[in-house]
């Protein structure tokens, strides 16, 4: 059984992305009646799990292709349990970086595993943002298998001559402090990149 937590509300002051650059993006699949449960702009084939790294905020970008009311914000917890706090939230997309908060979520218990889901209500607008989590402990999430998405969100880079673009995510090691006294605004400014494999957080619509 999943574990649901009732948010607050969210930033009436950010909820506008980044603008769409470029012309034309692509339309959702849709059931009505049905819930999807979606990271926004990806397309994956494939999930594994990862092992987080305490004290450690990591961005991941989306892209929010029309306007859309979120209800839930989550994680998925794999065994062994590991005791501790994941704090979720949302940002804008500033210049590539996560800049004003536009929600804290709040937190989530590692333990017992399962899928760990806040309730939110939250309407985006059209534009890039990025999910943000950060934990107090190094609990085993679901995640995207590395190399398995086929799309991304936005253009990567390498930090290498290797052409592996596989970078797709940004982190600020030491933010421990953040899981108990809630998410910094605006974002502490990330100096590092992370795996896909750290693809952690995830939504739902409808």
């Amino acid at each position: 059984m999943g574990e649901t937590v009732i948010s607050g509300k969210p930033r009436a002051n950010a909820l506008t992305g980044s603008p769409i650059r470029g012309t034309g993006f692509r339309a959702k699949l849709k059931l009505p009646g049905v819930p999807r449960y979606v990271l926004p702009g990806w397309e994956n084939d494939a999930f594994d799990t990862a092992a987080v790294t305490a004290g450690e905020l990591v961005y991941t970008p989306i892209l929010v292709s029309e306007t859309t009311t979120y209800t839930m914000i989550w994680i998925r917890v794999e065994g062994p349990p590991v005791a501790g706090l994941c704090r979720l939230g949302v940002y804008r997309f500033q210049d590539g970086i996560p800049g004003a908060l536009v929600l804290d979520a709040g937190t989530v218990s590692t333990t017992p595993p399962g899928v760990k889901e806040i309730a939110i209500a939250l309407t985006l607008q059209p534009g890039y943002y990025f999910l943000a989590r950060v934990c107090d402990a190094a609990p085993n999430l679901r995640c995207v298998k590395r190399l398995s998405p086929y799309t991304y969100p936005l253009t990567t880079f390498s930090q290498a001559q290797d052409l592996q673009h596989h970078r797709t995510l940004l982190a600020v090691a030491g933010q421990t402090a953040q899981v108990a006294t809630g998410l910094a605004n605006p974002a502490t400014t990330p100096n590092a990149t992370q795996d896909t494999q750290q693809a952690c957080v995830a939504l739902r619509e409808n």
